[in-house]
């Protein structure tokens, strides 16, 4: 069964660049939404295995998504942090929120792929 990936970004051109990163290593079943609203509803009518949360979101607060995603559903959902501004606390409020990666959101796509390896290996999954 092939993981499903969503992507919670207000930025269209990031999310189709971080689409292309996904297809080009392989992962083909993913979605987005730009809205955290959007965005929650759709995990909790697909029940996705990862979700990538910007921080910044037009109408929420990403790690306030992410601490909702993580009260839903536990660890039985694994959330991606994307921070697009370095702030010294935000790792520390990703980690209070109950991300399970905080990531910097760069054009450079591979510390995100690495993070969603991570998260999606079967060792990873069966923890």
């Amino acid at each position: 069964m092939e993981n499903k990936i969503l992507i919670i970004d207000p930025s269209e051109h990031f999310v189709e660049l971080v689409n292309r990163r996904l297809s080009a290593y392989g992962y083909t079943n993913y979605s987005s939404q730009r809205t955290a609203q959007e965005g929650l509803r759709q995990v909790m009518l697909e029940k996705s295995d990862l979700v990538i949360v910007a921080t910044k979101l037009a109408d929420a607060d990403g790690f306030d998504t992410c601490k909702h995603i993580k009260d839903w559903a536990g660890d039985t959902i694994k959330v991606i942090l994307l921070a697009s501004m370095a702030e010294p606390n935000n790792s520390a409020r990703a980690q209070i929120a109950g991300a399970d990666e905080y990531v910097a959101k760069t054009l450079d796509c591979l510390p995100l792929i690495t993070a969603i390896k991570k998260l999606l290996s079967p060792m990873a999954v069966s923890q």
